[in-house]
């Protein structure tokens, strides 16, 4: 069984979760990554009318490029990955 793991970017100050954009005018990013559709499928599911955008990642090596290219806010993602671990991307977000 794998385990998910949750980490949220804290920039040192409250951001008021209510609105899609961020104090600074961007937009709110959580990434999902796990190797299993379904789990990113029920969590897009859960997640989807949130204000927020939400990218879904099925590999490491796809969370990698999204992490270094987009950033992110919230990063929810399984340890165990065939191509990488959860705790590498932790240390990227």
């Amino acid at each position: 069984m794998g385990r998910l793991m949750l980490f949220c970017a804290a920039q040192g100050r409250e951001d008021d979760v209510s609105t899609t954009m961020k104090a600074d005018g961007r937009v709110r990013r959580v990434v999902l990554v796990d190797d299993e559709p379904v789990i990113l499928q029920i969590l897009s599911a859960v997640l989807e009318d949130g204000p927020w955008e939400i990218t879904a990642c099925g590999s490491a090596s796809e969370a990698r490029r999204v992490l270094r290219s987009d950033g992110v806010d919230v990063l929810i993602t399984d340890k165990n990955l065939p191509d990488g671990n959860g705790l590498e991307l932790l240390q990227l977000a």
